[in-house]
């Protein structure tokens, strides 16, 4: 938990994640865009907790920058989850690990 008194101990975890996460942007060549905005969402919460607004505000423009279209993505992508969840719901079917929308909504016709 954190507290004013742990507060010492928290940055030292934080830059220790922040040092592992950009050695690791540097040194791997990562396409998957989730662990991408993942490691970008870290980021900017180290920032924030480093109280380096600065940095803060330039982790969400390499966001933006790199997925100008994250928002609408997003809301699509939880659109199709709704639907998908409601689908299962009225046809009492379970599914694990789906592999995507598309094959779930074949599956279901």
């Amino acid at each position: 938990m954190y507290t004013s008194e742990t507060r010492d101990q928290l940055l030292t975890l934080v830059k220790a994640i922040h040092a592992d996460i950009e050695s690791d942007l540097a040194t791997y060549d990562i396409r998957d865009d989730n662990t991408i905005l993942g490691f970008y969402a870290v980021l900017s919460t180290v920032a924030l907790l480093e109280e380096d607004w600065r940095g803060y505000l330039d982790w969400l423009a390499k966001r933006r920058a790199r997925y100008p279209d994250l928002r609408a993505a997003q809301i699509k992508a939880a659109i199709i989850d709704k639907a998908d969840g409601k689908a299962l719901e009225t046809r009492s079917i379970r599914l694990i690990n789906p592999r995507s929308s598309v094959e779930l909504a074949a599956s279901l016709r």
